[in-house]
């Protein structure tokens, strides 16, 4: 769920109200995973909230939720100010994180220079792991990005704003066609595969989603899933990639 800034007045009222929609709509008495999508200290997000109004507010409400038994797991979306997505973690109130993490925005796993054309969220996923969080990977297409073309398939989303990558989308594709040279040495079918199979390499993400438009994409997800994660010379290779952004 995500709290908008006249339901900050009543985080309880809101939330309840929220959950009671989703539990209707799922003809279910509990959800198994309950989880916040409010930018964290972003000012200029418009659905931003502070990483202590978060620890204050809310998540006494969500742990609530729990205890009664209507919300199984609490989770957050890793999105805003990078120290405060680490101050939530080490909450350890949190057992899951939407984490942004891909052949474009490798920080949540990986160090990288100093000069990285991107949000650093110095290895958030590695904090996760110390915290015995799970993390769910999110964005590892990059909104589409990682197939590296700008047109979008009628069914999706037309304007995809990047997360955490470039300043927009046209530049998240260029970036992305720096890897063909992989897709073209047979490291991978296509660069799909290389950005679904890049994520299943990180040991530290406990799962990863998806997005897709069709069910061509979803079988074509399948096999790249299926075919394991990518060899340490190829990782090797993708970092060298990155570090020239």
């Amino acid at each position: 769920m995500g709290l908008s800034k006249d339901e900050l007045k009543d985080i309880q009222g809101a939330t309840q109200k929220s959950l009671e929609a989703s539990l209707k709509r799922l003809r279910q008495d509990h959800v198994d995973i309950f989880q916040l999508h409010n930018t964290l200290d972003d000012a200029n997000a418009s659905d931003s909230i502070s990483v202590q109004q978060v620890i204050n507010d809310v998540l006494p409400v969500f742990i609530k939720l729990r205890e009664k038994g209507v919300v199984r797991y609490l989770g957050f979306t890793a999105k805003g100010k990078t120290e405060s997505l680490h101050a939530l973690v080490e909450t350890g109130e949190f057992d899951s994180s939407q984490v942004f993490y891909n052949l474009l925005t490798p920080t949540a796993g990986e160090e990288v220079p100093s000069n990285f054309p991107g949000q650093d969220y110095k290895q958030l996923l590695n904090n996760c792991e110390r915290h015995e969080m799970g993390s769910i990977g999110v964005r590892i297409l990059a909104g589409g990005a990682l197939s590296g073309m700008e047109t979008r398939h009628p069914l999706s989303m037309q304007d995809v704003a990047p997360i955490g990558s470039g300043v927009d989308y046209k530049t998240d594709v260029s970036r992305a066609l720096h890897f063909e040279n992989l897709v073209k040495e047979g490291h991978a079918a296509d660069l799909s595969e290389l950005a679904i199979r890049y994520a299943v390499s990180n040991s530290n993400l406990s799962t990863n989603e998806v997005g897709i438009a069709t069910n061509e994409e979803l079988m074509q997800a399948v096999k790249s899933v299926n075919c394991g994660p990518l060899s340490p010379s190829t990782l090797k290779q993708i970092k060298t990639v990155q570090n020239n952004f």
